[in-house]
């Protein structure tokens, strides 16, 4: 079953990309959903280096209150009102007013000036989301109380065309505060990493193996597997950039970075048009 785990740590922000646990309580991996994590223990990408402050200035942080938890996400800034995230980052909120996003921001134990932090308004998850990333449609748009104001490091996100489809072999980046192991430490800063694109046809074999059940076809993309870099606890939301433009969004993996294992990311060109609808 899905749970929410709580890292206690010190300072209460939090993370994602939850555990699947068996009913004797024994964790069997970690797969996308999100986790319960307290500040002085956010999560991060794994084998990642910090980016300069503005280098992605469409990326967002959100920190999410679930009950006495909070734990934290990635997105992307659509426009002045609108971020980009995955679904499961918002199951079981009772309400958008649960999610703070906040665009320029860098190291999350400072402030360093340039954020603007927004309550969310309106939550959007994608309609055929199941509440299982594994199940696809892992993608939401949210919007803020009040618009953002751009210029310098809070910028709106280059998204993918439909026509792009990034090829296998080809590199991408991801963004995060996740953590760098599976119950590993926390930064407090911006990481990122470059992943390796994966063959869809290998990924769907290596994937269904473990989790029958899994979609893995057009409306995903895998990237990562070599063992060294990935995302993973806390960075569910933000995007997968390919070419300088957002083509995806981290969803879920089997484990973090486990070699032979790429992570799954929905695809942003195969919904563009309902991103831009909503």
């Amino acid at each position: 079953m899905w749970r929410w785990i709580a890292v206690l740590c010190g300072v209460c922000v939090g993370v994602t990309r939850a555990y699947l646990e068996d009913v004797s309580g024994e964790v069997e991996a970690v797969e996308g959903v999100g986790v319960g994590v307290f500040v002085g223990g956010l999560e991060r990408i794994v084998g990642g280096t910090e980016v300069e402050p503005g280098e992605y200035p469409y990326q967002v942080f959100l920190r999410v209150s679930k009950g006495e938890t909070s734990f934290v996400c990635g997105g992307s800034l659509l426009d002045t009102t609108r971020i980009l995230t995955a679904a499961h980052c918002l199951d079981g909120l009772a309400a958008p007013e649960n999610i703070v996003a906040v665009a320029g921001e860098h190291d999350f134990t400072v402030l360093e000036g340039p954020e603007q932090e927004r309550v969310v308004s309106v939550m959007t998850p994608h309609p055929n989301y199941q509440g299982d990333p594994k199940l696809g449609a892992d993608l939401a748009v949210l919007q803020v109380s009040e618009p953002f104001i751009l210029g310098g490091v809070v910028q709106v996100a280059p998204l993918a065309p439909p026509s792009l489809d990034p090829t296998s072999g080809s590199s991408c980046t991801v963004l995060g505060w996740g953590t760098t192991s599976e119950n590993g430490s926390v930064s407090p800063v911006l990481l990122a990493t470059t992943l390796t694109v994966e063959r869809r046809e290998t990924c769907e074999e290596i994937i269904v193996a473990e989790r029958p059940t899994a979609v893995v076809d057009e409306t995903v993309v895998c990237a990562g597997g070599d063992g060294l870099h990935d995302t993973c606890q806390g960075d569910s939301g933000g995007p997968l950039i390919c070419g300088g433009v957002v083509a995806g969004v981290v969803s879920w993996g089997l484990g973090c970075a486990h070699l032979g294992m790429p992570g799954v990311y929905t695809s942003v060109p195969n919904y563009l048009d309902w991103i831009n609808a909503n």
